[in-house]
């Protein structure tokens, strides 16, 4: 083998650079479809968590606690309700804020949880309640919480 048989050819790079750009344009679009899956996902589980969590603090400091939702949807909020109630559901103390992934929005009425972990409306009385979970304004998922704290979903 003499000296100029080393190393690799314009045309040989060229069809290495061609090939990885072929399969780059395969690959894009499934890792963009997982990407979105697995928001989606984590937003879901995320507000699941977030309930149980209400639930439990509710039930732990022994006082109404209140989860939530932001206007446009983005973040969730849960706090204390100290006595004496407030008329309407708002927090004497905030115990943590969070955002939810990008492009995921959940959306629905305040819930408050009662000391003994129930879901209950403004007056104490048991209730049910219902939310919506969004992927870039599309709806993916409705929630559907029971009194009890039983999560029931519909995606």
């Amino acid at each position: 083998m003499d000296h100029l048989e080393r190393g690799t050819s314009v045309v040989e790079l060229l069809v290495a650079v061609t090939i990885f750009s072929v399969l780059t344009a395969i690959a894009v679009p499934s890792v963009i479809t997982v990407r979105e899956s697995f928001d989606r996902h984590f937003g879901k589980s995320q507000v699941e968590f977030a309930l149980r969590r209400a639930r439990s603090d509710s039930v732990d400091r022994g006082t109404r606690g209140i989860l939530r939702f932001s206007k446009d949807g983005a973040s969730y909020s849960f706090g204390f309700d100290y006595l004496p109630f407030s008329s309407a559901p708002i927090e004497d103390y905030v115990s943590f804020i969070r955002d939810l992934p990008p492009k995921v929005t959940v959306l629905g009425d305040p819930l408050v949880f009662s000391s003994q972990g129930f879901l209950v409306d403004v007056s104490g009385n048991p209730t049910d309640a219902k939310f919506i979970l969004s992927y870039a304004g599309e709806e993916y998922c409705t929630g559907k919480i029971h009194s009890t704290g039983n999560i029931e979903y519909g995606c």
